[in-house]
C-alpha cells in the first residue's frame, strides 16, 4: 500500500498531542497537490464520549488550522474496535477515511476476534500514549497494589474489576493479575 507523502507530512505535523493511539490511514498515491478536496472521515471504533473519541475530536479540531477541508469524526463501535477498523480497511485507499487505532489491534487476531492484524494498516502519526493505573475508592481498605492483590486472591467475591471489554489491553492486564 503506497502512502501520499504530502498527506503523511501534513498529518504528522499535527500530531502534537502528548500521550497510545495511532492515526492510521488507508491511502494511495492520490493527487497530492489538491488533497484533500473533500472532508476526511476519521473513524473512531468506540462509542462517543470515551478517551479515544475525545482525542480524535481534539485532533480533528486542530487540523482545521492546517487543512483546507474539515475532518469529520465517525464513531463505529463494536467488537472491541473490529467493526470500525474493518470499515476503514474496506474503504477505498484514497486517504479520505482514516482510523484511530489503539493497542487492542495487536491482540484481537490472536484472540480469534479479528481476521486482520496491525500489519494491515499503516501508521502515519502517533497522537498519544496513555498511562495506566490500578485505582480504588479513596475509602477502600487497600493502600498498595500488593494489599489489593492479596485481598483478591482470598476469593471472597467482594472484588470487582472494570475494563474496556473482552480483548482490551486492560482486560488482559486484569486477567494477568
Amino acid at each position: 500500500m503506497m502512502r501520499s507523502t504530502s498527506l503523511v507530512l501534513r498529518l504528522a505535523a499535527l500530531a502534537v498531542f502528548p500521550a497510545a493511539a495511532l492515526l492510521v490511514a488507508s491511502t494511495a498515491a492520490a493527487q497530492v497537490r489538491d488533497f484533500p478536496t473533500k472532508p476526511i472521515e476519521l473513524v473512531v471504533p468506540f462509542q462517543p464520549g470515551g478517551g479515544t473519541d475525545a482525542l480524535a475530536r481534539a485532533f480533528a479540531d486542530a487540523t482545521r488550522k492546517h487543512m483546507p477541508q474539515s475532518m469529520i469524526i465517525v464513531n463505529k463501535p463494536g467488537a472491541t474496535g473490529v467493526i470500525g477498523w474493518q470499515d476503514v480497511m474496506n474503504a477505498r485507499p484514497d486517504g479520505y477515511r482514516l482510523a484511530v487505532i489503539t493497542v487492542e489491534m495487536t491482540t484481537l487476531s490472536h484472540m480469534g476476534l479479528a481476521k486482520f492484524t496491525y500489519e494491515d494498516m499503516t501508521p502515519i502519526a502517533r497522537l498519544n500514549a496513555d498511562p495506566a493505573a490500578i485505582t480504588v475508592r479513596a475509602d477502600a481498605p487497600w493502600n498498595t497494589a500488593e494489599e489489593f492483590l492479596a485481598a483478591a486472591k482470598k476469593g471472597n467475591g467482594k472484588i470487582s474489576v472494570g475494563n474496556a471489554g473482552n480483548g482490551s489491553i486492560w482486560h488482559l492486564a486484569a486477567s494477568a493479575l
